[in-house]
């Protein structure tokens, strides 16, 4: 099994666990995706503690929305998607 599909799985567990209130799984998530979450917003809003504040509000909201999570589905692209609404609701918010 390759590392993108164990990846995968892990994350998969983890918004399970998520799922049922364990907020060590939200840690554990947090601690995977921090890093290229922050990485990704930085390039979209170009400011890096703006692009911090972002990625720590990506998983209030991953907090907040994890029963809207669809058991089997992919973390990468939701945790993802949230972080891009969240970025560009700041850049309109600049405007």
């Amino acid at each position: 099994m390759g590392d993108a599909v164990k990846e995968s799985a892990g994350d998969r567990e983890l918004m399970s666990r998520l799922q049922a209130g364990d907020e060590a799984a939200l840690g554990a998530l947090m601690e995977r995706w921090e890093l290229p979450l922050k990485g990704f917003i930085a390039r979209i809003v170009l400011n890096a503690s703006e692009a911090e504040e972002l990625a720590q509000e990506t998983f209030v909201r991953v907090w907040q929305q994890r029963e809207k999570f669809r058991a089997g589905a992919e973390f990468r692209p939701w945790v993802f998607a949230i972080a891009v609404n969240l970025a560009r609701n700041r850049l309109r918010w600049w405007r």
